[in-house]
């Protein structure tokens, strides 16, 4: 998901992102997703290593913000959408009628 994308689905939500600093040897963020009266309604983690970006600070706190943020806002949704999916099967019969249609039976007769 694009930054643009995720400040889209945030504003569509009405949800404010709050983003917080960790005590850690990396960069570890918590991001929380408020509603307009201030209740957390999600929360998410981003991490980064120094490392992944060359010593870059600025870089690595910008990447495990949007990592923070991304997993705030997906993992709510992602377990609605989850249950209402429903399992078909997956096998060589999977959209094909089992024997033939009333048409095809008229013209075999």
């Amino acid at each position: 998901m694009s930054d643009i994308n995720m400040s889209k689905v945030c504003g569509l939500l009405g949800v404010t992102v709050q983003l917080v600093k960790l005590d850690s040897p990396e960069i570890l963020v918590r991001c929380d997703l408020l509603d307009a009266s201030g209740r957390i309604l999600a929360v998410g983690l981003g991490a980064r290593t120094l490392a992944q970006d060359h010593g870059d600070l600025n870089k690595a706190y910008k990447m495990a913000s949007k990592s923070a943020q991304i997993d705030a806002t997906l993992k709510p949704w992602s377990r609605r959408i989850s249950r209402r999916v429903e399992i078909q099967p997956m096998g060589p019969e999977r959209g094909r009628r089992q024997g033939r249609s009333r048409a095809a039976q008229g013209r075999a007769a």
